[in-house]
């Protein structure tokens, strides 16, 4: 078959034909669903990235994890959040309400984990400048106070970052529940049966 024998209309995009299984009606339809659907596949995407990002920190953390206790509770810590933001992402392209509030709690409790190492290293858990000679002659004279200044500097960017985007991610998907309960209550029950069973 050559390029001349092929019929135009052929190529045209599908419409609904007069008594076919679907009607406009049925598209429209489906297509509002698809539209409600949107922001909870994004949140779904944002849980992906939160999970595997999560993930990779984890799977570092490992070889430092039997050097001391808190060590241990970060690397369990962090496998843990990075398991529920896959567990949430899951329930979320189910349309599982509780799977948002789920990944709320998730982020908050992750910025609970990082605000506290930090909390624990400013008040006293971050190695002391007499345990580094070689920070302490760089430093010189005023190294004990220069030292000190940087630790609490650099913890305390630490816990405002985390605050920032732990503590957004926790009010992005808290807040992504009324669109999953506004997908569930607004879309006709065939229509999600269609989009699950077609996984769309």
């Amino acid at each position: 078959m050559n390029a001349e024998s092929i019929d135009p209309e052929s190529l045209a995009p599908a419409v609904p034909t007069p008594g076919g299984p679907l009607e406009d009606h049925h598209y429209q339809e489906m297509e509002r669903a698809a539209e409600r659907a949107r922001p909870v596949r994004r949140a779904a995407r944002v849980a992906a990235f939160n999970g595997w990002t999560t993930a990779i920190f984890a799977v570092l953390s490992i070889p430092f994890a039997f050097s001391g206790l808190v060590a241990l509770l970060i690397a369990v810590g962090l496998s843990v959040v990075a398991f529920m933001e896959f567990r949430g992402r899951r329930g979320l392209l189910k349309f599982d309400p509780k799977a948002a509030t789920q990944l709320g709690w998730n982020q908050t409790g992750f910025m609970v984990l990082i605000v506290a190492y930090c909390g624990w290293m400013l008040l006293g858990g971050a190695p002391d400048i007499s345990e580094r000679p070689e920070v302490s002659q760089l430093l010189g004279a005023e190294g004990r106070a220069l030292y000190k200044t940087i630790v609490i500097a650099v913890y305390g960017t630490v816990i405002a970052l985390t605050v920032v985007f732990q503590g957004g991610n926790a009010i992005y998907y808290f807040t992504r529940r009324k669109h999953v309960e506004a997908y569930l209550q607004q879309t006709p029950q065939w229509v999600q049966d269609f989009r699950r069973s077609n996984r769309i």
